[in-house]
């Protein structure tokens, strides 16, 4: 179904879906975990934005022909690939009035920062990622706030390690209670405070 919708989605110049549907295109990849058809949509018509001088989230496509008055160069339901980008490729997403997730999800994207707003707090986000080798996630949560980080392929993850004492290894989870595991994926629950979590992975 996927494949299909992609392939009828049209032009930017002659789109068959508008920014305000766009927004359940990109959420429908998004919870299928296909990032980067996300991204490559939001390059191709949102980008085309871009390369004619949009500095805003237009409310259509075609908002800078000679349409109608009521036309707008700015408007709320355009910012999808803000929410797609944060939320997906990023991984970090507000889960209540004090607490947030990040869940990393494989994409081409090889560095990913941002901040994710927390009532008058922020959550700073980083990503490094080497395929195959080393995933490195920095953030920095809030005072007051909770959250939690959820990694997956745990049976291809030889070691894990938040900043640098290791708490997965062989196996097992090593001195870090924290941690648990579920559906081969590991969830790590963290208060306010800074933190890297390093993870060595193995191709399948």
């Amino acid at each position: 179904m996927a494949d299909a919708l992609l392939g009828m989605l049209g032009t930017p110049e002659e789109p068959h879906v508008q920014i305000l549907g766009m927004y359940n295109v990109l959420e429908g990849l998004g919870r299928m975990g296909r990032i980067d058809d996300g991204i490559a949509i939001i390059d191709r018509f949102f980008g085309a934005l871009i390369d004619r001088g949009a500095v805003t989230w237009w409310e259509n496509f075609i908002a800078d022909r000679p349409n109608r008055y009521s036309d707008s160069f700015s408007h709320a339901w355009g910012g999808s690939p803000t929410w797609f980008l944060s939320t997906y490729a990023l991984g970090a997403q507000r889960t209540g009035p004090t607490t947030w997730q990040v869940r990393y999800q494989p994409s081409q994207l090889r560095t990913m920062v941002g901040r994710l707003p927390l009532n008058s707090a922020v959550l700073m986000v980083q990503w490094q990622i080497e395929p195959c080798r080393q995933r490195t996630l920095t953030l920095n949560a809030p005072f007051g706030h909770t959250g939690e980080i959820i990694l997956p392929e745990v049976s291809q993850t030889n070691e894990l390690r938040l900043n640098g004492t290791v708490i997965w290894q062989n196996g097992q989870i090593q001195s870090e209670s924290r941690l648990r595991v579920n559906d081969n994926q590991f969830i790590l629950s963290l208060g306010s405070g800074e933190y890297t979590l390093g993870a060595d992975v193995r191709c399948p």
